[in-house]
């Protein structure tokens, strides 16, 4: 008589089959790493799982793993913190060898969906259906009453909070994509549309800005503290700065002028 599929082994079948979402590989792979090291695993191991796709960005994926996998995986009470990493919350440690096997399989045909179900450059029903997944407490995916100064389906704009000149305006995707490297080419010609209007709104408003400065940190080591993309655009009147040669080559010190 064939066993019967344990708690553990129904709860996380249900949700790598079934329900989890295939904009991005990262919750699979922080399933199956856990799954793989007994239900325990440090986020840096998680990270590192993240970097099979990318070796020079370690810090970027231990942000990946701390703002979108574990959000998701959170509010399903799979995930949870312990101590420096994670773990799962349904108990794994009697899963058989072939329950094991089968969730690690789940796991990377999730990974596989998610790699092959990249929206197509004209397909917008992925990047619609995925800005729904949205992490907790991210003050772009939520921006709430902050002000927004143009919008379209994929994305929006509004003031900078710390401008670095006046009308300093950002334009962010609504799906949480943490770099512009992140977007589908729908959310980038959605980001281009609004850059285009903003920047004509604001010549309208300020006779004085005679230039712009548009730009996007991307990772942290680039300097990104909101890990969602964000694209600033940042007027510039005659006499802001004494040298203003160089532009964003001033992100180094002393590189600007050459």
């Amino acid at each position: 008589m064939a066993q019967k599929p344990s708690t553990a082994f129904q709860r996380l079948k249900e949700f790598i089959t079934q329900q989890m979402p295939t904009s991005h590989s990262y919750q699979p792979i922080m399933l199956k790493t856990l799954i793989e090291e007994g239900g325990c695993a440090s986020l840096r191991d998680i990270a590192s799982r993240f970097l099979a796709q990318d070796e020079s960005r370690i810090e970027y994926y231990v942000e990946i793993a701390k703002r979108t996998a574990e959000p998701a995986l959170t509010r399903q009470r799979l995930v949870r913190r312990d101590g420096p990493g994670y773990r799962l919350i349904p108990d794994i440690r009697d899963l058989t060898s072939e329950e094991r096997s089968e969730l690690l399989r789940f796991c990377d045909e999730a990974v596989a969906r998610c790699n092959t179900s990249k929206p197509g450059r004209d397909d917008l029903r992925t990047v619609r259906a995925s800005i729904q997944d949205q992490p907790a407490g991210c003050i772009f995916c939520d921006p709430g009453d902050r002000g927004i100064i143009d919008h379209n389906e994929l994305a929006f704009a509004l003031y900078d909070g710390h401008p670095v000149t006046p009308l300093h305006a950002l334009v962010v995707p609504r799906r949480h994509a943490p770099t512009y490297f992140d977007l589908h080419d729908p959310e980038r010609r959605a980001i281009n549309a609004i850059l285009d209007r903003v920047r004509e709104s604001l010549l309208a408003a300020d006779q004085a800005i005679e230039g712009f400065n548009v730009g996007m940190n991307c990772g942290a080591t680039a300097g990104q503290t909101i890990m969602h993309c964000h694209v600033h655009l940042i007027p510039r009147r005659r006499g802001d700065v004494d040298q203003p040669r160089g532009g964003i080559r001033a992100v180094i010190p002393g590189k600007a002028a050459y």
